[in-house]
């Protein structure tokens, strides 16, 4: 009898301490389960600011870019009307060939203003579903108009040049 209270003693301490022992390997579980959700969230809600910042830089780099090339596509156009008043006390011969360059540029740079107001549009529609693909086009665009612009400019600025050689 004494024996068989010793095992039913000790199969009772083996039983509680299996429970025991299993019970906090649930709690364990639960808890790397509730941590791996903490961790996850908090990598989404990084990547979510990651990409709104981005998306801000991106708004931000565009506006100063159209705003700077608009001032300089402006200058230009000041320049062309400067260019068009020296014209009138050219020669007759002189004046037709200068008038000629003048207006192509003028045609120029009316399509370089369309050609901006067309790529803000655009920027403007691909802002609404911003990826990297966005800031990519975006550079390659400015990188574009900026030697266009340059060139355009080179060339009003030439114009009176080769009259004058």
């Amino acid at each position: 009898m004494k024996k068989l209270i010793g095992v039913i003693v000790m199969s009772l301490a083996l039983s509680m301490s299996w429970i025991a022992c299993s019970n906090e390997s649930k709690q364990h579980a639960e808890d790397a389960k509730t941590n791996m959700n903490e961790a996850s969230q908090d990598m989404k809600e990084s990547a979510n600011a990651a990409a709104s910042d981005a998306k801000t830089k991106a708004e931000a780099d565009w506006i100063a870019f159209k705003s700077e090339t608009e001032q300089k596509l402006n200058n230009i156009e000041a320049d062309i009307n400067e260019r068009e008043a020296k014209i009138s006390k050219e020669g007759k011969a002189t004046k037709e060939k200068l008038k000629v360059e003048l207006e192509k540029d003028k045609n120029n740079l009316k399509e370089m203003k369309e050609k901006l107001n067309k790529k803000n549009d655009e920027f403007q529609e691909d802002m609404k579903n911003f990826n990297d693909d966005v800031s990519i086009k975006s550079e390659e665009f400015k990188k574009e108009f900026k030697s266009d612009m340059d060139r355009l400019g080179d060339a009003i600025k030439d114009v009176f040049k080769k009259n004058d050689k």
